[in-house]
């Protein structure tokens, strides 16, 4: 299995760990590769995951290793992050 291997969602491992609060795991994923910046089927990225579950270890984490903190959802209905950088 690759760590940037998706779900039928779109969800890859890293998405999984940081909505959880794994933060050893989505250390590991990301130290062998794991893409921080890849969004599901809705556009979530790991960032917005862990983010929308208060996991702000993993949070902190995935922003010091270069998560976009400007990333948008592409479900206007989701209401998360939709900032004027998101042009709804």
């Amino acid at each position: 299995m690759s760590v940037n291997e998706t779900s039928t969602f779109g969800e890859t491992p890293i998405h999984v760990t940081a909505r959880h609060g794994n933060l050893r795991a989505t250390e590991f994923l990301v130290e062998r590769g794991a893409l921080s910046e890849v969004a599901d089927t809705i556009g979530r990225t790991p960032l917005m995951m862990a983010a929308s579950r208060d996991k702000l270890k993993e949070v902190r984490y995935l922003v010091m290793n270069g998560a976009d903190v400007r990333a948008c959802t592409y479900d206007v209905s989701d209401g998360f992050l939709t900032g004027s950088w998101c042009e709804y």
